[in-house]
């Protein structure tokens, strides 16, 4: 549950206050939308970079018998 509130919740935030952060600094719209691109893509790459570095703990053993389906 961790990972899916970095990979979805963190964009998200990320996005809002670039914008305010864009709207304050500029005072425009086109401003407030780069910096929400810039935080939504920022959050991404960090999100990415997390992820890769972090070890999974859950992870799932399938066998490969489970794939394989009879007719």
């Amino acid at each position: 549950m961790n990972t899916a509130l970095l990979v979805y919740l963190s964009p998200a935030i990320a996005m809002v206050l670039g914008a305010a952060l864009g709207s304050f600094v500029a005072g425009s719209d086109a401003a407030a939308a780069q910096g929400a691109i810039a935080g939504f893509m920022s959050a991404l790459v960090i999100a990415r970079f997390v992820i890769s570095i972090v070890p999974l703990s859950h992870q799932i053993n399938v066998s490969q018998q489970e794939f394989h389906h009879e007719r």
